[in-house]
């Protein structure tokens, strides 16, 4: 991710439980990874809750 669209989508990235992240997939010496050209956030239809198991 470029610092710019960084600075753009980390309230984004910072606040939501799940993320779409859409970009182009480069193969660099076998190295996959994706820049991102843009990132939303997913709603959730549940609300995730921490579970405490004893």
């Amino acid at each position: 991710m470029r610092p710019a669209t960084y600075e753009a989508t980390k309230a984004v990235i910072d606040t939501s439980p799940a993320v779409v992240v859409s970009g182009v997939l480069q193969n660099v010496d076998g190295v996959l990874s994706v820049l991102a050209r843009r990132v939303e956030p997913v709603q959730l239809f549940v609300r995730l809750a921490a579970r405490e198991w004893r």
